[in-house]
């Protein structure tokens, strides 16, 4: 055998550093992201009676960003994006993990726990929710004969 079909026969060596990623990563970006929309506290109000009285309030729990779970993991987030462009099990995960932040966005949004404006400004830019605009497009003025009117029954 040749010199030169050794060394084809040989498979290369990927060059640059070894990623970093790992399977388990799916799961735990999968527990990371699964959170509770809403989390029970307890705060201290005035009753009518001018009394200290302990309530539990409803309030929005912190929605899950890919910025916070690439600090945990010590990545930047264009390597998470590269893991979600190259392994396609991550790729399934990260689409499920969007879809959570979808969740997240509408029901804080409706609920009040996120101002109307800045949910509607993430939903637009950090997910596939659109601002949608009708937008009404005149005739152009162009004329295209025999549409309009039939001149087969035009009078002679």
């Amino acid at each position: 055998m040749s010199k030169k079909k050794a060394e084809e026969a040989k498979p290369k060596r990927p060059t640059g550093r070894p990623s970093k990623y790992k399977p388990e990563y799916n799961e735990k970006m999968l527990l990371y992201f699964n959170r509770d929309l809403f989390t029970i506290v307890t705060e201290q109000r005035l009753s009518n009676k001018g009394d200290v009285v302990e309530v539990e309030v409803k309030k929005a729990s912190v929605m899950p960003t890919f910025e916070e779970f690439c600090g945990i993991l010590d990545i930047d987030t264009d390597t998470l994006l590269e893991w979600r462009d190259v392994y396609p099990t991550f790729s399934g995960t990260y689409k499920k993990c969007k879809e959570i932040q979808k969740k997240f966005l509408v029901a804080h949004g409706l609920s009040g726990g996120y101002s109307s404006n800045f949910a509607k400004f993430i939903a637009v830019n950090c997910t596939d929710l659109v601002d949608k605009k009708e937008i009404k497009q005149e005739h152009s003025g162009a004329v295209e004969y025999g549409l309009g009117f039939d001149l087969s029954k035009a009078p002679k």
